[in-house]
């Protein structure tokens, strides 16, 4: 059996089967990864809490082989935001960074997210963007080529000025 200790940010937590979840999480050392914790969602359980998304937390994961899932056996929680903005930050995230990539730049830029509250939305969405390598200060419209961004398609993966994105999307 191999066992990771690593610090988390828990992205997203989806129940499976009986009182076990399945959780999303961006590790330091092994990047974006899922880990199954059992019995999480009793309500007399002690990992609850520390697992909840938006939580920065030491985790403890472990597989019997290289090819096995992760079970989360031990986690205690750091910092925790839960506002509706980091949680939709935190899905943007998820949607963004493919599984098991390891990037220790994103991760501490993603731990200060959490751990600032003065840490703006917009300043957080810049941030990543940059960081995954699609720098909104140097990007143009992907429609009319205007360098007034105003937002990003995730989707699409392409940036769209104000007047663009009104016209494709309704924003």
């Amino acid at each position: 059996m191999v066992e990771y200790l690593t610090e988390a940010i828990i992205l997203d937590k989806r129940p499976d089967k009986n009182l076990d979840a399945v959780f999303t999480v961006f590790s330091r050392n092994l990047g974006k990864v899922y880990g199954k914790a059992t019995s999480s969602r009793k309500i007399t359980s002690k990992l609850a809490s520390h697992l909840e998304p938006g939580t920065l937390a030491k985790i403890r994961l472990a597989r019997k082989s290289v090819g096995d899932n992760f079970r989360i056996v031990e986690a205690l929680a750091e910092a925790k935001r839960s506002d509706p903005e980091t949680i939709r930050f935190l899905m943007f995230l998820d949607k963004m960074v493919p599984a098991s990539a390891k990037d220790e730049v994103l991760f501490m830029f993603c731990r200060e997210v959490i751990k600032d509250p003065e840490f703006s939305e917009k300043m957080a969405y810049r941030g990543l963007l940059k960081i995954i390598g699609l720098d909104p200060d140097k990007a143009c419209c992907a429609v009319c080529g205007s360098r007034k961004i105003a937002y990003f398609s995730s989707q699409d993966i392409m940036f769209l000025c104000r007047q663009c994105g009104k016209k494709r999307y309704g924003y």
